[in-house]
């Protein structure tokens, strides 16, 4: 709105009457599921790289070993996104959200295009892995709107922010501007100043290696 806080090539591409989906923006690891039918397995990457027994993400690759491949194995296009809440993340969860996956997109590789969250919201009620917290589904409003989200945790004390996808944009290959927005309250800001990192000289010499 004033070239700060929203930049305007981020924004335009909501437009009042899109219909979007706000939803919360967890504070985790970005973390995706697939089948693989060389080897007739599951297999995880994180943000950057694919997951294995030894670089597991915060024991994600344990537990991706503890999901029924089933409904997988019948989509082996689908890229399955989701966020891990088991890393020492800068916001504290409930016990009952920590060590898990929830699940908030699915793209497909053969058509190239993310899949209805209809199809998204199924795929989680059939595998019993729990969808992600939505504040407010239908015709785009406002930013104040969105924003009045904010601050309205779900999964602990304090909320990272929220997410606003543009589902009405969701299939328009032709445009580039953004359609998923994230909008981070300031108490998250605050968080993420005055956290402390605490280097583990023995774990960066393992990187490193």
């Amino acid at each position: 709105e004033e070239d700060t806080e929203f930049r305007q090539n981020n924004v335009l591409g909501f437009k009042v009457g899109d219909i979007i989906q706000i939803s919360e923006k967890i504070d985790g690891s970005n973390a995706c599921v697939a089948y693989d039918s060389e080897t007739d397995s599951l297999v995880c990457f994180s943000r950057r790289q694919k997951l294995d027994f030894q670089t597991n993400l915060s024991e994600f690759w344990n537990y991706v070993q503890t999901l029924d491949k089933t409904e997988f194995k019948l989509h082996p296009s689908w890229r399955v996104f989701g966020e891990w809440s088991g890393a020492k993340n800068k916001l504290v969860y409930d016990e009952r959200f920590k060590k898990k996956w929830i699940i908030y997109d699915i793209y497909d590789m053969e058509v190239a295009q993310y899949l209805p969250q209809d199809v998204v919201k199924a795929f989680c009620k059939t595998t019993g892995i729990e969808y992600i917290y939505v504040f407010y589904e239908g015709p785009f409003i406002s930013w104040e709107h969105c924003k009045s989200f904010l601050n309205s945790p779900q999964y602990g004390e304090k909320q990272e922010g929220v997410v606003v996808k543009n589902i009405s944009k969701l299939f328009n290959d032709e445009d580039t501007i953004p359609f998923y927005l994230k909008i981070v309250n300031d108490d998250f800001k605050e968080t993420m100043k005055t956290r402390v990192r605490v280097i583990n000289l023995e774990e960066e010499k393992a990187k490193d290696d």
